[in-house]
């Protein structure tokens, strides 16, 4: 599922850091099982753990490595964990919401959906504009009369909305 979760990353835009991740001569890249930054020009970091592979205390020690290291040097990157979990260990690694974003990956077969609030929305295509109201209206309206009300009713439709 590693592969899997960097695969979607890196198509929406972020960028694996290349080892060694260092941080005022810290290195970190033993570390983690990736590191990326992004999406495009913006500067957050996100870190990939998987909870089978890393213990959930040691993750928390690292991680918060990490977190002092940046603050110590100033950074102002914010840093999102990637925690590639199974359900029965949520609440084990809960203590690590207190360190950084944590966005756990617990759906093996769909981590796309775990993985949205790191992912850029996909807007829908604009819709066609609606055909314009006037001749409604008009046919509505009956025949033309002086009535004030029906000529200033057509008079604003024609101009559309304004402030």
């Amino acid at each position: 599922m590693l592969t899997k979760v960097l695969e979607i990353l890196q198509q929406a835009g972020y960028r694996i850091v290349p080892p060694p991740l260092k941080v005022v001569d810290i290195d970190f890249q033993s570390d983690f099982f990736a590191v990326l930054i992004g999406p495009q020009n913006q500067q957050s970091m996100i870190v990939v753990l998987d909870s089978s592979r890393t213990q959930i205390e040691v993750a928390r020690r690292r991680i918060n490595a990490l977190v002092t290291t940046l603050d110590r040097s100033g950074s102002e990157i914010p840093l999102t964990l990637v925690l590639i979990t199974s359900e029965s260990d949520i609440s084990k690694s809960a203590q690590l919401d207190t360190i950084c974003r944590v966005i756990r990956v617990t759906d093996a077969s769909n981590p796309q959906y775990d993985l949205r609030p790191l992912l850029p929305l996909a807007l829908p295509e604009p819709a066609e504009p609606l055909p314009s109201a006037l001749p409604w209206l008009f046919k509505n309206l009956g025949p033309p009369t002086e009535d004030r009300f029906e000529i200033l009713l057509a008079e604003i439709a024609k101009r559309g909305v304004t402030q």
